[in-house]
């Protein structure tokens, strides 16, 4: 299985949104370059070889940063829940601040002090402020998976896009492990 990612549009409220167009499934010997494509047909143009059999549109987001927020049952000490920042920088820095799950509001504050490379969400330098509110709560839900009667081994959203304050958190990728 292969993937293969578009830019498209799509219309809301009258304006036209990016969005991003994202094969599931694709069947051919090679992964195809569709690169600004705009949408199946422009697949089937491009590369007739290719049949789709599952894909999925989202629209395309931005806040003021990412952040990886994370879920692991550790063999050793039990339930974790770690964030750090997101995209590639979480295997750049090695930035992250870690606690045994689940946990507190105040404990997911306190992770989001911790972590140096969060402090533009934090207003650094008169940057904009992200909705540290959102991304506390986020880690105290993602935390609770220690509470489920089928807990999975471990979870991970990254990015989890972190908006302007008041305006939320949007998970863009995410995993999930059952053993």
């Amino acid at each position: 299985m292969s993937s293969v990612s578009l830019s498209a549009g799509t219309i809301k409220e009258g304006r036209l949104l990016p969005v991003e167009f994202m094969l599931l499934e694709v069947k051919t010997s090679e992964k195809p370059n569709m690169e600004g494509a705009g949408a199946i047909t422009g697949v089937a143009r491009v590369k007739p070889d290719v049949q789709i059999e599952n894909f999925l549109i989202e629209e395309m987001i931005s806040g003021v940063g990412e952040v990886l927020i994370g879920y692991r049952c550790d063999p050793q000490v039990g339930p974790i829940v770690v964030l750090a920042p997101g995209g590639i920088l979480a295997e750049v820095y090695g930035d992250t601040a870690i606690r045994m799950a689940p946990i507190t509001h105040h404990e997911a504050e306190q992770m989001i002090e911790e972590v140096k490379g969060l402090a533009p969400l934090r207003g650094y330098r008169n940057l904009p402020k992200g909705d540290l509110e959102a991304l506390a709560q986020a880690l105290v839900d993602l935390s609770q998976l220690a509470n489920a009667s089928l807990a999975p081994s471990e979870a991970e959203i990254n990015p989890l896009i972190v908006k302007a304050e008041g305006e939320g958190v949007t998970a863009v990728d995410g995993l999930v492990v059952f053993d």
